[in-house]
């Protein structure tokens, strides 16, 4: 990976879609901070997805590290971004000449719901502590996904066609172009 230029990469998509995959992959390689709305939520004591407060406060507490790092001279990779903020980040790229790319990580929702309880069940081996464990929970992001926070503007790859390093290149070559 060779980036020549600071950047907002907010990266969309519905659980098991290879997000934090992809995340993991420009960290390992490029010097970038990453904004994780999901690390956030953890701090939270009582953390609950229905509470409105919890939500909303752990998006501005993401909102404003990712602000921060993008002062220190960090390019973003925000992995689950969020509609009621994308004009947020827009903003903040432009401010500071940073190039916004918002990508749509997709896949055939068979393909989803398998990596899903590959998932559950790796969890539950490993004793590791996960949010949604149910189909019935799945399907309900799912549709929150493609109902609300599918970004219509950003570009989409689809993960069960491409390997992961095949996105990262894509999306490196989408960010050099700019």
């Amino acid at each position: 990976m060779n980036i020549n230029q600071k950047f907002i990469l907010v990266l969309n998509g519905p659980m098991c879609a290879g997000k934090s995959t992809l995340t993991k992959l420009f960290m390992e390689k490029e010097s970038v901070f990453r904004g994780s709305y999901d690390a956030i939520k953890w701090l939270i004591g009582g953390y609950s997805a229905d509470n409105e407060t919890h939500r909303q406060s752990a998006k501005e507490i993401t909102f404003n590290m990712i602000s921060s790092a993008v002062n220190q001279g960090f390019s973003i990779i925000i992995d689950g971004g969020f509609a009621d903020y994308r004009k947020r980040y827009q903003q903040l790229a432009d401010e500071n000449n940073f190039i916004y790319l918002s990508i749509n990580i997709e896949a055939p929702l068979e393909v989803l719901e398998n990596r899903f309880l590959d998932r559950v069940e790796s969890a539950k081996i490993k004793g590791n502590n996960i949010s949604v464990t149910t189909l019935d929970g799945f399907h309900s992001r799912y549709d929150w996904y493609l109902t609300t926070n599918k970004d219509p503007d950003g570009i989409i790859f689809d993960s069960d066609k491409l390997s992961t390093e095949e996105i990262g290149s894509k999306i490196i070559n989408l960010i050099n172009e700019n």
